[in-house]
């Protein structure tokens, strides 16, 4: 059994123009077709629309004037728009689907517009709404996002100036990767405020119960700007000082960490070495 390949998705409104010669409408008259319209330029350069409804006769073809005749689809069809707009913060994007239901409403304005393909002319416009929507949705809020996006697209008519009525349907996902990213920045974020508080227990009792966090958010604090990792250097060397790491029985690897964590800020601000890869087979240093 063969496999039927994948319908073609229509993007033009216009099926095509034919040039009138001198008295051609004497032997040549544009064809009635339920879903098509004509949109005819004269030689004034003004336009007379014929709705499929609407028989022209030889004589008002002939002596109008008439100079190109555009057949201009009138049936529905959808095309597909794939982008990846960003989250809030700009850090991350959404997987978008933007499924674009659309129909010639004005025959006319959809010749003057000359549109040739609705997904080139629409993508801009519906890319800008969609963005505005999703900057201000964190990355796991897909579904809240989604329903924005639905709402603002379809209010916005966007369709209307090219002659095209246009029905949107979005659909936003994120993926494993994106799941991940969000759920370490928000680790990230949670121990900077405790390093610019200074909030030691908090710290040791985060790192007692959840130790498994710690090299990520570590790792990746150090890589942030000098001033953030001055902060850790010096927010490391105080816990380490303190009692809170023995009142909340830190475990000796997470000792390494901090430890590491004071050592690889010191080399990278003092400009003696990069950042290494933290092996948790080393030992810890003396301070």
């Amino acid at each position: 059994m063969t496999q039927s390949s994948p319908l073609r998705e229509i993007t033009s409104p216009v099926i095509d123009e034919h040039k009138i010669k001198w008295f051609e409408f004497l032997f040549w008259r544009p064809p009635i077709d339920a879903n098509v319209a004509q949109v005819c330029m004269k030689q004034s350069g003004a336009y007379v629309e014929y709705g499929p409804e609407r028989r022209r006769t030889t004589g008002e073809l002939l002596f109008s004037g008439v100079r190109t005749v555009y057949n201009v689809d009138l049936r529905v069809h959808v095309v597909k728009i794939e982008a990846s707009p960003p989250s809030r913060g700009d850090k991350m994007s959404f997987r978008a689907t933007m499924d674009i239901v659309w129909q010639v409403a004005e025959p006319s304005t959809v010749v003057k517009s000359g549109i040739r393909d609705v997904r080139r002319i629409l993508t801009p416009s519906l890319l800008h709404e969609l963005r505005s929507v999703t900057r201000d949705h964190l990355i796991e809020d897909s579904e809240q996002a989604e329903i924005e996006a639905n709402e603002i697209l379809n209010k916005q008519d966007l369709g209307s100036k090219f002659g095209l009525s246009l029905t949107v349907y979005v659909r936003l996902a994120m993926d494993e990767l994106s799941i991940e990213q969000a759920m370490t920045t928000r680790k990230v974020d949670f121990f900077r405020q405790i390093i610019v508080a200074g909030d030691f227990n908090q710290f040791a009792l985060h790192l007692a119960t959840k130790p498994e966090e710690v090299k990520t958010v570590v790792e990746m604090l150090i890589k942030e700007k000098d001033d953030s990792r001055r902060a850790v250097f010096d927010f490391a060397t105080e816990l380490l000082k303190s009692d809170a790491i023995d009142r909340w029985l830190i475990e000796d690897q997470v000792r390494v960490i901090l430890q590491w964590a004071r050592n690889s800020t010191n080399k990278v601000l003092t400009g003696e070495d990069e950042t290494r890869q933290l092996t948790f087979e080393a030992k810890p240093d003396q301070p």
